[in-house]
């Protein structure tokens, strides 16, 4: 079975043309240049698409509110769990995307 560097190193050469890929251990997140609240991914980590482009095309469905963040951690099983992302703002709360 091939390892996870090796997935990653043969999938983007096929779009790019230099790729370097490793597995290293993980660094402190809360450092440069992250910054995040969270030290590092916990060794349970999930991965969630939530919103996203078919919510934009053909054309944004502007009345259309189809998640709450708050319920990730129950749907990833993950309790205590350290979102992060691309992020959007909730557009009917802030008038803005």
């Amino acid at each position: 079975m091939p390892n996870i560097a090796s997935v990653l190193q043969d999938g983007l050469s096929r779009n790019f043309g230099q790729v370097e890929v490793s597995v290293v251990d993980c660094p402190n997140l809360t450092q440069e240049p992250f910054g995040l609240a969270c030290e590092g991914l916990g060794g349970h980590p999930r991965l969630a698409d939530i919103g996203g482009v078919p919510n934009l095309v053909p054309l944004a469905q502007k009345k259309k509110v189809i998640f709450d963040l708050s319920k990730v951690p129950e749907w990833t099983e993950l309790p205590d769990a350290f979102m992060l992302g691309a992020g959007a703002g909730p557009r009917h709360v802030e008038g803005i995307n």
